[in-house]
């Protein structure tokens, strides 16, 4: 006579709903806020983030800027007055896209590690990252790293 395989189905079961939820915890503590503003459209709008509002290490939010996009950042301060500060830049997270971050003079942007960020400034992931950062502009982080396609690029300007 031939044995049910119920518990074998069952702990198969199980295994895969596990599984499934790490997956979906993964994805709610994903903390980029994600460009969706025009080419060259400023740091500080808030309707150009997918979040609503610029991201803020407050918030525990890394920038991902992608979508052949470069964004400018030409003020130390948000739309609230407060320094523009993030857990993290990711530039061309996406593969076949462009991210770029152009900082100009008098702009500042400091990375700090937060709860689930690190601070880091990754330019070129798994798309191309280009950082430009111009005479008189400011980037702090906890690292910096070039990666992705090539034609990622750093830049940068007298004085920065």
């Amino acid at each position: 006579m031939r044995q049910p395989e119920r518990p074998a189905r069952i702990l198969s079961a199980l295994l895969f709903v596990v599984v499934v939820m790490l997956g979906v915890s993964d994805v709610a503590r994903a903390s980029d806020n994600v460009w969706n503003g025009p080419d060259l459209g400023n740091w500080n709008t808030d309707s150009n983030w997918t979040n609503g509002v610029a991201p803020d290490v407050s918030f525990n939010e890394a920038a991902a800027i992608n979508n052949n996009t470069t964004v400018v950042l030409s003020g130390p301060a948000m739309s609230n007055g407060s320094a523009v500060n993030v857990g993290g830049v990711k530039l061309g997270q996406v593969a076949a896209n462009i991210g770029g971050l152009r900082i100009t003079n008098g702009g500042s942007l400091t990375n700090v590690a937060g709860t689930s960020e690190t601070g880091a400034i990754a330019v070129g992931v798994a798309g191309q990252g280009n950082l430009t950062i111009l005479g008189g502009g400011s980037l702090t982080g906890t690292s910096l790293s070039l990666a992705g396609t090539a034609g990622s690029s750093i830049t940068l300007g007298d004085n920065s």
